[in-house]
């Protein structure tokens, strides 16, 4: 459950970058955006390497980590 609880937060990110001009008040605040996500790099970094730790191992996991870490690939 806290697995798709995180691939759901890192949806929500993909959304932000990728589309975060659209609906963000102003550019200076999707400016902020990338400066919190680079500023916080060492967080996804970890969670990339949680999901990737999973995709190696058999595990009832192992889809949705390889799913968790194709969709970190564009934040970190």
């Amino acid at each position: 459950m806290a697995t798709f609880r995180l691939a759901f937060v890192v949806n929500i990110f993909n959304l932000f970058i990728t589309y975060g001009d659209m609906f963000l008040p102003s550019p200076a605040s999707y400016d902020e955006l990338y400066y919190e996500l680079i500023r916080m790099h060492h967080i996804f970094d970890n969670v990339y390497s949680m999901a990737l730790r999973y995709t190696t191992i058999d595990s009832e996991w192992k889809d949705t980590a390889a799913k968790l870490t194709n969709n970190v690939v564009n934040i970190r």
